[in-house]
């Protein structure tokens, strides 16, 4: 498939969120996350208009596949997501090489510890888990690092 990624514009903010619901109803089916559209469409502002990269994959057509958003400055990767029809296509690996030239040669994140299939994605991608605890939200989290020269 081919990609092209830039930064998000204040008009693909929803398309955005509508993804990133998608994206977080099939990791976690029994949560209403199209309850939580709302905070993801004011967090998605506040990074548009800031410093924090929310950044977009585009396929051939222009149609938006994957989405990720990392603050330049501390390398920290909050939001990752890709589309359903895009999965298992080298989108979510591609949009991670994108988002490795965006920061210090460092990122790091962290993961809910059930959400297997993002864990061993990110351990492919070169992360290494650095500890365990607990994520903003209260949930059991690994967390995890990627240092450029290191995989």
């Amino acid at each position: 498939m081919s990609l092209s990624f830039r930064s998000m514009r204040v008009d693909e903010i929803e398309p955005c969120a509508d993804l990133w619901v998608e994206t977080w109803a099939d990791t976690y089916p029994a949560i209403d996350f199209t309850a939580r559209r709302g905070w993801f469409v004011e967090r998605f502002r506040s990074y548009v208009a800031g410093r924090v990269h929310a950044e977009i994959a585009l396929n051939g057509e222009g149609i938006i596949q994957g989405l990720v958003s990392i603050d330049p400055v501390t390398g920290h990767i909050d939001q990752f997501a890709v589309k359903r029809a895009a999965r298992g296509q080298g989108v979510a690996h591609h949009l991670m090489d994108h988002a490795k030239t965006l920061a210090p040669g460092f990122l790091h994140l962290d993961v809910n510890v059930d959400n297997h299939r993002a864990i061993a994605f990110y351990e492919r991608e070169g992360f290494k888990r650095i500890r365990e605890g607990f994520s903003a939200s209260g949930k059991p989290s690994y967390f995890y690092e990627w240092v450029s020269g290191r995989d």
